[in-house]
């Protein structure tokens, strides 16, 4: 498998130069999809393709990016942290081990390469979703839904209310206090208990898919191979998110 997409990657280049594409500077290398492309194996996606795997790099370089340039700073201590959370929290052993095998003795390949990466999408999505900055909006419209409850008065339409009927659902809101405003990934709400009853109010957060895209617009791909490049826009031509970024 590892051959059949490094020699479709070749086939799609027409050669074997060492950069691939840029990004404000920034290349991205055979080395780059070679190690992705070993971690794709690991996880034994059978979906992944040398096209998505190209896609996926240019995203992990898009993050980067987005998150120095809203003051997330990734230093080692912190990639070292995040492998011991990983390590802590993994699913799946087997394939941990799998991904670790991939870099065999280079733990500062392991490090850069697949841990770096986790750390800066799972802090850029917890920067988005838990900071009121990203969040305006929202945090405005649950507070004044929740001023207006208080006063016995209905909130605005953009904030719904339920009485949660799954056991799932119902134990999940009963965890957090009565009306104060909570919040998870996805939303900010609150709950009015009342006995055996909950009535939640709630409001979606804003959408970060949205707000990446509008953020990455700013550092758009370079293609430096014609025949990549014209087999990318084939990938992209009904995207047109993907058609504004690639030179």
């Amino acid at each position: 498998m590892f051959f059949f997409h490094f020699n479709i990657l070749i086939s799609l280049i027409g050669c074997k130069s060492s950069t691939l594409i840029s990004i404000n500077g920034e290349n991205i290398t055979y080395k780059d999809f070679n190690s992705k492309l070993k971690i794709e194996k690991a996880y034994d996606n059978k979906y992944s393709d040398t096209l998505g795997i190209i896609f996926s790099l240019i995203q992990e370089s898009w993050r980067e990016k987005i998150a120095n340039d809203i003051g997330i700073r990734i230093t080692r201590e912190k990639i070292k942290e995040e492998s011991e959370r990983i390590n802590r929290n993994t699913k799946d052993s087997q394939i941990l081990s799998r991904v670790k095998d991939v870099f065999s003795r280079n733990q500062e390949g392991y490090l850069q390469r697949y841990v770096k990466p986790v750390l800066i999408e799972r802090l850029l999505q917890n920067k988005f979703f838990f900071d009121t900055l990203y969040q305006k909006k929202p945090w405005k419209r649950i507070n004044k839904a929740y001023n207006k409850v208080k006063k016995d008065k209905e909130p605005d339409t953009l904030v719904r209310n339920f009485f949660p009927d799954n056991p799932n659902l119902l134990s999940y809101y009963k965890q957090f206090e009565n009306e104060v405003i909570s919040e998870d990934k996805n939303d900010y709400f609150f709950i009015k208990k009342n006995k055996d009853n909950i009535e939640v109010y709630v409001t979606p957060k804003n959408d970060f898919t949205k707000w990446f895209r509008k953020k990455v617009t700013k550092y758009p791909v370079k293609i430096y191979n014609d025949k990549l490049k014209e087999n990318m826009k084939k990938r992209i031509k009904d995207n047109e998110f993907w058609k504004s970024v690639i030179l």
